[in-house]
This record gives C-alpha cells, sequence and structure tokens, in this order.
C-alpha cells in the first residue's frame, strides 16, 4: 500500500514558471504608493536678517559709494532719534588726514596745517550743516590736553566762537567748529584751515611716540577723518657709547625701524674737542661736510639696518652722549 506524504511548506516562495515574467499588476509584486514617489528636499526659507543688520549693511555700501567720489547721498542711522536720517551728498574731507603718517620737526613744539573741507568735489558741497570736533591722542587713546588750535594766520583760537557762519573755539586740547548749510549760493562749497601746535615733549622722553589727530563729525551725520604724527626721529634712534676715561673712542650708531632708508643730517661737537675717525675701508662716512672737524655730514641708514661712526676725544676725561649729536631725518615724508 503507497505510503502519503504531505507537501512541506516553505518560506520561500516557488519561482514561477519557466517563461512567466512578473506583471505589474501582479498584487503580490506591488509597490506602495510612497515608495514609487520620488522624495524632494525640503527648501529652507532664506534668512532674514534683523533690521539693524540690513541698515548697517546699507550704510556701509553707501559710505564706499561715496569715498569713490560719486554724488550719491548717505544714509546713516541717528541712534539717538531712532530713525535714518537721509543727507544730501554729505561730505567731510580733507586731504591731510587721509589716515596716513606725517613726519614733523621742531624746537620745543611742532606744527601740523591741515584743511578741512565739506565737499569732495569743487562745485558739489554738502548742503546742510556739518558739525565737527578736532582732537590729538596719544598711542594709548588718551587726549592731549595742551595741544594749540590756530587759524592760518597763526592766530591762536579762543574759547569764544565765530561769525561769518562758522562757528568754532578750542579748550582742553578739544577743537570744536561746524559748516554752516550750505542753500546752494556758495558753489566753491566751504574749508577750514587749522594749525594744530603740539609741545614737543607729547612725542615721549625719546621722541619715539607716534600721536593721531582725529577730525569727527558729529550729529545727524558721523564721518571720522585721521593721521598719524611722528617727529622725524621716530624712525631712526640714536645709540652713543663712551667708555669713559678708560678709552679715548666715542660709538655713534643709528637704528632705522622704518622699511625705507632715510637720510639723516648728523651734527657732532667742534674739531677742538672730538674728531671723526676718517678710514676709508668702512662702507658708512658722513659726506657733504668736506673737512671731517667741522661737525656736520649726512648719513644713508637703510630699511630696517644700522650705521655706526667712531669719533676720536681729544680730551679722555670728557663724556659725550645722544645730546652732544642731533640729528635730522631730512627725507622724511609729507
Amino acid at each position: 500500500m503507497a505510503k502519503y506524504r504531505g507537501k512541506r511548506l516553505s518560506a520561500v516562495p516557488d519561482p514561477p514558471p519557466e517563461g512567466r515574467v512578473p506583471s505589474r499588476l501582479d498584487p503580490s509584486l506591488a509597490v506602495p504608493e510612497e515608495a514609487r514617489k520620488p522624495r524632494r528636499p525640503k527648501r529652507l526659507a532664506p534668512p532674514r536678517f534683523p533690521l539693524v543688520v540690513r541698515l548697517l549693511f546699507l550704510a556701509a555700501l553707501l559710505t564706499t559709494a561715496g569715498s569713490l567720489g560719486l554724488t550719491t547721498a548717505r544714509y546713516l542711522k541717528d541712534w539717538s532719534q531712532d530713525s535714518l536720517a537721509t543727507a544730501g551728498s554729505f561730505y567731510f574731507a580733507s586731504a591731510e588726514l587721509n589716515g596716513g603718517t606725517h613726519r614733523l620737526t621742531g624746537d620745543k613744539t611742532v606744527d601740523l596745517s591741515f584743511t578741512l573741507r565739506n565737499y569732495l568735489v569743487a562745485g558739489y558741497p554738502t548742503k546742510s550743516a556739518i558739525s565737527y570736533t578736532c582732537q590729538v591722542t596719544d598711542s594709548k587713546g588718551k587726549l592731549v590736553s595742551n595741544v594749540k588750535w590756530l587759524n592760518s594766520d597763526n592766530a591762536e583760537i579762543g574759547t569764544a566762537a565765530t561769525g561769518d557762519g562758522v562757528s568754532d573755539s578750542a579748550a582742553g586740547g578739544v577743537f570744536t567748529g561746524s559748516f554752516a548749510a550750505n542753500d546752494g549760493g556758495e558753489a566753491g562749497g566751504q574749508t577750514r584751515t587749522l594749525i594744530c601746535r603740539i609741545p614737543k615733549n607729547a612725542f615721549g622722553a625719546k621722541g619715539d611716540q607716534v600721536l593721531t589727530l582725529t577730525a569727527r563729525a558729529t550729529s545727524p551725520y558721523s564721518a571720522t577723518l585721521e593721521v598719524r604724527l611722528a617727529l622725524t626721529t621716530g624712525g631712526v634712534q640714536m645709540v652713543v657709547t663712551d667708555p669713559g676715561a678708560k678709552n679715548g673712542a666715542v660709538s655713534v650708531a643709528l637704528y632705522n625701524t622704518d622699511e625705507e632708508a632715510h637720510t639723516v643730517d648728523l651734527k657732532w661737537p667742534a674739531g677742538s674737542e672730538i674728531t671723526l675717525v676718517s678710514d676709508p675701508t668702512w662702507d658708512v662716512v658722513p659726506t657733504g661736510s668736506g673737512d671731517k672737524t667741522t661737525g656736520r655730514g649726512t648719513v644713508t641708514v637703510p630699511g630696517k639696518g644700522a650705521v655706526s661712526m667712531v669719533f676720536l676725544k681729544k680730551d679722555t676725561t670728557q663724556n659725550f652722549t645722544e645730546e652732544n649729536f642731533p640729528f635730522t631725518v631730512t627725507d622724511a615724508a609729507n
């Protein structure tokens, strides 16, 4: 008698009969509708900057355009009134206060003359009134209060304001002035020439401190002009070495901290006290003085370099310092 064997169940479905291709309509092979739709990446909303940031960005663009000499109106934020202040062709300019460095010379005081104006191009002045202040600060930002302010005729400016549409006063080292509103009657615009007189000791005991002169326009507009001020000895420093009675020679060295070379006019005591050693093998010998015992010559100090000279003393008991060798940088810029 034949035995009956039950069909074994398998977890793997039987393959389709040979030659049969699965139909797309076969429910067993249907793909869920969600899987058939391509997924699109979600679009991110563009960032929205705060209103203050957008206003500052607009002001920066328009200020840059104005600095290129365009007659575009400038829009600047007036924070005290919390509103957008609009100025028709607002300009506050100076050829001297251009962010560079002026090297000055003088005895007890040094002077810088500069001109402020309310236009960039002649014939297109600022139409609105401009108030401004001028001051000098040291390397730490501290106000130099003993600065004097003078008109172009060297007349010192006091604390009283003047007329003629331009008011000014000076107190505590700060100069305050203004340009009157321009209604179009003065096609050439307005200018003001000032002289800033600074005590020489404001540059430090060694004369190597750099000061900053700033002219700043105030409400309702904002503009700052500035220039750095240094003595002609600022880039070149001197070191005199005198061993005293033990040695009859004096060494004079000049060090240049600037990138460019400088021409120095050097002086030394008369030939009866000290004599320059005239060694023809030296690379550096002061020139232009004729007889080397007359006490004056010209030296070129290379950028980021130094030169050294040796003098012989007639009397070894004498002692020489930097004060005995005054010098001036004659090629100083500006």
